[in-house]
């Protein structure tokens, strides 16, 4: 059968990422500078930098942690977290591996970043009712929600700002956003050091054509953010060797809500467009897993393959 196909990928897909570790090491310890940090859900970003103007850190005087604190602060993952399928999977992962270790919803921190992309008031208002529904609930700690605008780096028209997404058959390639995981990992890691945080767990998958996928860029970001921050820091792709369809068939495993995630670039009320290549690509993974998407779509194809 095909779902049992894609299970069997899975398995072996994520042998081959235990095998090759997917992680990146190397740097050598580092003293780590502690301010405290504040997690906050999705107000405006106005009302965050009017905030952030009266709350500076300030040194308190108190003695710095024993070795086991500071072995359990920098034992925190933070999950880049967008209320997509593979966010949700990969949080779901790590809370299960979370807790096999013992480590409780604490060591989980998913975090969201805004960077004024068209698709966002949707995607951060399900990532915040995502996180409050099974199995995130009560289990994850609560949403850390930063700002990494855009707005001033690409044009006006680009079609990420101006809401006009790739059309439904429009190849992977020519989706990219130039930058994206260069300023995701450079916000979050500054976070992480900020609040003593030592892995940073992402969700890109096989076949991701973009140059800011890779585990050489991986390798190289790693290397200078622990360098530039003062800061040791891991950063893990563990879906790296997994298609959509296996994360899909892990999720489905996890019990993860996919009626309450987003994979749309052009979302109307929460409901996925049906026209934009993130669906198609969302929908053709269900197919493949042999399974029906459980998200209300505005259109949903009777043809996944042509989208009509």
């Amino acid at each position: 059968m095909l779902a049992d196909a894609v299970v069997v990928q899975e398995a072996v897909a994520v042998a081959e990422v235990d095998a090759f570790g997917d992680r990146v090491h190397g740097a050598p310890n580092r003293s780590t500078r502690s301010r405290s940090g504040r997690l906050v859900g999705c107000p405006p970003m106005a009302d965050d930098l009017r905030k952030a103007e009266g709350h500076g850190a300030a040194s308190t005087g108190a003695h710095a942690p024993g070795p086991a604190a500071a072995d359990a602060a920098i034992s925190r993952t933070a999950v880049l977290f967008s209320a997509g399928l593979d966010s949700a999977v990969l949080l779901a992962s790590e809370l299960q591996a979370a807790a096999a270790a013992a480590g409780g919803a604490a060591h989980v921190q998913p975090v969201y970043v805004r960077s004024g992309l068209a698709w966002e008031t949707e995607e951060c208002r399900l990532a915040e009712r995502l996180i409050a529904a099974p199995p995130f609930a009560g289990r994850v700690a609560p949403l850390a929600t930063l700002d990494c605008p855009v707005t001033d780096t690409y044009r006006p028209s680009h079609w990420a700002l101006a809401g006009t997404p790739p059309a439904y058959a429009t190849a992977d390639e020519e989706v990219y956003l130039v930058g994206r995981n260069v300023l995701l990992l450079a916000k979050v890691a500054t976070w992480c050091a900020v609040n003593r945080i030592g892995r940073i767990v992402l969700g890109p998958l096989a076949g991701n054509p973009f140059p800011d996928a890779t585990p050489a860029f991986f390798a190289a970001m790693r290397q200078a953010l622990s360098l530039g921050l003062d800061h040791d820091l891991e950063i893990v792709a563990p879906f790296r060797n997994l298609s959509k369809a296996a994360v899909i068939a892990r999720g489905r495993a996890l019990g993860v809500p996919f009626e309450m995630t987003l994979s749309c670039m052009n979302p109307v009320d929460g409901r996925h467009c049906g026209r934009c290549s993130k669906c198609r690509e969302r929908l053709e993974a269900f197919e493949a897993a042999g399974a029906e998407d459980p998200a209300s779509y505005v259109f949903r194809p009777a043809d996944v393959a042509t989208g009509v």
